[in-house]
């Protein structure tokens, strides 16, 4: 189903980084009220450490879990912080499984969901790829942005039900292991320093060839779309990559979840609200 010109999804460019950019649909702007209660579907999660002889695949193992249940914490706190109300615990799946036992019907319609949600944010990056910006930094474009959550039977099962919108999150992460970080740190304070004066040159002579520094091999990458749990369109879409973060460092975990949601619309306190009168 696609949308009508006047029910386009606004692009709102986050500063300086172009895969990251929001999509907001202008009633989730408008009536930020609407969506208060969120519901969160189990949040897909992928750990792809390369293993060595200072982090074994035990160590990661307990270092993803460690990560995922900080991460189904901190968001919820995130849209907590937001105004929003989360309605059930958050839980997350990942490769071993890790979620309370749901019942086939339900498992295959999680695996339904996520095949919808993997299609849309496809969608959204080839747009990003070939889409311009005009001049106030917005977009507006059609594409096929519902994702079927309205099954209050699978929704109850999961125990999320009665909630205004559902939430959809993937998360993947790579931790930098002890191994490759002493080899990082031993370079750039050897290699990286000695070649920092030819780095400086390069750029003065308007040649640049970057930075000498190895960079970390840690990486947080988030996907969240909010849907409307009756049409099943998609509200809120966003997407960070973020080379560098340290998952096992909760406050910058905590950083990328923020980040995430830095553009959903607070929800309004009463006393923040326009005066209601009755007749």
């Amino acid at each position: 189903m696609r949308l009508a010109p006047s029910c386009a999804l606004l692009v709102v460019l986050a500063a300086g980084c172009s895969h990251t950019v929001p999509l907001l649909r202008e009633s989730l702007v408008a009536e930020p009220q609407r969506y208060q209660r969120v519901a969160v579907l189990p949040i897909w999660f992928d750990g792809s450490t390369t293993t060595d002889e200072s982090l074994g695949t035990n160590d990661v193992h307990a270092l993803n879990g460690i990560v995922a249940k900080n991460t189904t914490r901190l968001l919820t706190q995130t849209f907590g912080d937001k105004g929003y109300t989360v309605t059930a615990p958050v839980r997350y799946l990942d490769d071993n499984g890790s979620v309370e036992p749901v019942d086939a019907t339900s498992s295959a319609a999680l695996d339904a969901i996520r095949t919808e949600f993997l299609q849309v944010s496809s969608e959204v990056d080839t747009h990003r790829q070939s889409g311009t910006s005009d001049g106030d930094s917005r977009q507006s474009f059609q594409f096929d942005e519902h994702i079927l959550v309205h099954d209050s039977a699978v929704l109850e099962e999961l125990g999320i039900d009665g909630s205004d919108a559902v939430v959809l999150m993937r998360t993947s992460i790579n931790l930098e292991t002890p191994a490759q970080r002493r080899k990082r740190l031993l370079w750039n304070w050897t290699g990286g320093v000695l070649l920092m004066p030819v780095a400086f040159a390069a750029t003065a002579a308007m040649m640049p060839v970057g930075t000498p520094f190895w960079p970390s091999e840690g990486r947080v990458e988030h996907t969240l779309a909010i849907v409307d749990t009756t049409s099943g369109a998609v509200m809120f879409y966003n997407r960070r990559a973020l080379p560098g973060v340290d998952a096992r460092d909760e406050s910058q975990l905590r950083s990328t979840i923020v980040d995430l949601l830095a553009k959903l619309p607070n929800q309004i306190a009463p006393s923040e609200s326009e005066p209601v009168f009755h007749r």
